[in-house]
């Protein structure tokens, strides 16, 4: 709430209501994080007004498309009764729904998953200095990219001159042509399909995709990203899956795509250059 606040004050957004400026000097100096096992009932009072108000679902919105705030915010808004109970556990959905901000680093992951064995590389948010380390990563067996397509219309914050797709389809076109990754395989998950097909009934892909000609079809807006990246592959293997990263029922059949297109081997290694918005 506090971005939005922010926005709404650098945007020069009014209030619907004025008595939520009261609430807003609330919620602006509170501590981050709150430092108290239960929810305050007055804060969470005040974010319900403020998420009412036109303003702030303005201010909201400028921040989604500018890429500061992830648009899985709102469901913690519209929860926040829920969320605010002394006895709340968030579910596997609440989980779903936050939203980690990139770090400037390299991690890895090691873990088993039956008789196989993974190591993942994750260079998120690295991608703008992939030069420095591509080279280290030269017999991967495979290269995982996760991409939010919802984010067509979204400033990218690599690139101003870009959206955050045609930046990332930009750089899915830079690892598939390096030398580094000739043997490597591509597995190219196009995320957050909920999100998209709500967006483009509302915003035209062809504003920003002008070779794209059939308005808010969802099927053939889907296939026109698709073939997007098809048209890029230079000769690799390479896997398209369209997915929704908060749909529980698919988690077992994207694990059993990662499995089969994985080589088997005794370490088989992925690296994963991937797009979470705040999706990415």
């Amino acid at each position: 709430m506090k971005s939005i606040l922010k926005e709404m004050k650098s945007t020069e957004i009014p209030f619907q209501t004025p008595r939520n400026t009261e609430n807003m000097n609330l919620i602006m100096n509170l501590p981050t994080p709150i430092d108290d096992d239960v929810f305050p009932s007055n804060v969470a009072e005040a974010i319900k007004e403020l998420w009412k108000d036109d303003g702030v679902q303005k201010g909201y919105h400028h921040c989604c498309e500018n890429g500061k705030l992830d648009r899985t915010v709102k469901e913690d808004f519209d929860e926040i009764d829920k969320i605010c109970q002394p006895n709340y556990l968030p579910t596997y959905q609440d989980i779903l729904n936050c939203c980690v901000k990139n770090c400037d680093s390299i991690s890895e992951i090691l873990f088993r998953y039956n008789t196989w064995k993974y190591h993942i590389i994750n260079v998120n948010g690295l991608r703008t200095d992939y030069r420095k380390w591509i080279s280290c990563f030269e017999n991967i067996t495979t290269i995982i990219m996760v991409i939010d397509i919802s984010a067509y219309d979204e400033p990218s914050d690599k690139e101003k001159e870009m959206t955050h797709l045609q930046y990332d389809i930009n750089y899915f076109e830079q690892i598939n042509t390096s030398k580094w990754f000739e043997k490597s395989s591509i597995i190219l998950f196009l995320n957050k399909t909920d999100l998209f097909k709500e967006k483009i009934s509302k915003i035209p892909l062809n504003n920003y995709f002008p070779e794209y000609t059939h308005g808010d079809d969802y099927e053939q807006a889907l296939a026109f990203i698709k073939n997007c990246f098809v048209q890029l592959n230079e000769n690799k293997k390479l896997y398209i899956q369209f997915n929704c990263v908060t749909d529980t029922n698919q988690f077992e059949y994207l694990t059993s795509v990662l499995k089969n297109h994985i080589p088997p081997t005794a370490d088989a290694t992925t690296t994963s250059p991937t797009t979470t918005t705040p999706s990415s």
